[in-house]
């Protein structure tokens, strides 16, 4: 191998490793929530959206990171408004879905969220995990009358990927997180314990 080829090929070698270890870039993505199709469980629309308190010990924008082999970010996912507020909109989105939405202050019941867990990363395979506490209060008395907590996970991709570090798609790992939390939503809206309580009413 002649020198003009070795000093190529340690120029390579040195942009790879700068891309590698070097510093963060950081996407704002978007998590959309869009029913795949309606599921209206009442006609009466009795709840209305309370708040979305957000315990995850990220900054409330954060939502994940692409990492290398020693744990370094190398490329960080955040939303554009804090993360509490992208799910308050999942879950005033799935109740209009299911015809249960009411005006603000208007509901028999009022749907309080609690994020205990949501984020993203990648070091080999896309891995995205939520934890949402619902509590259904009645409106007039603020008694609770139900609550509900969703575990839920999703991994996708391979342990022997080479889509990986500074190769691995920030859109791949957004679109993780998203159907994780459209699942999630659709969860915590169409479980049995909180339906008992709507179709009563």
């Amino acid at each position: 191998m002649d020198r003009a080829t070795t000093n190529g090929s340690i120029r390579v070698a040195y942009l790879l490793a700068v891309l590698y270890l070097g510093g963060c870039s950081t996407t704002i993505v978007d998590l959309p929530y869009a029913p795949a199709s309606p599921k209206v469980i009442n006609q009466n629309p009795i709840i209305d959206m309370g708040a979305v308190t957000d315990e995850r010990k990220n900054e409330s924008r954060s939502l994940g990171s692409i990492r290398n082999g020693y744990g370094g970010a190398l490329k960080s996912l955040e939303t554009a408004e804090p993360v509490a507020d992208v799910i308050k909109a999942a879950f005033v989105n799935g109740l209009k879905a299911r015809g249960l939405e009411a005006p603000p202050g208007k509901g028999t019941y009022r749907l309080d969220v609690t994020v205990l867990k949501f984020d993203c990363n990648q070091y080999v395979r896309r891995e995205a995990h939520a934890e949402f506490q619902t509590t259904l209060v009645v409106r007039a008395s603020e008694k609770i009358e139900y609550t509900h907590t969703v575990v839920d996970k999703e991994v996708q991709g391979s342990l022997f990927a080479f889509d990986t570090a500074i190769f691995a798609s920030v859109e791949d790992l957004r679109k993780v997180a998203n159907d994780l939390l459209q699942r999630a939503v659709d969860e915590a809206l169409d479980d049995p314990g909180l339906r008992a309580h709507l179709i009563a009413n």
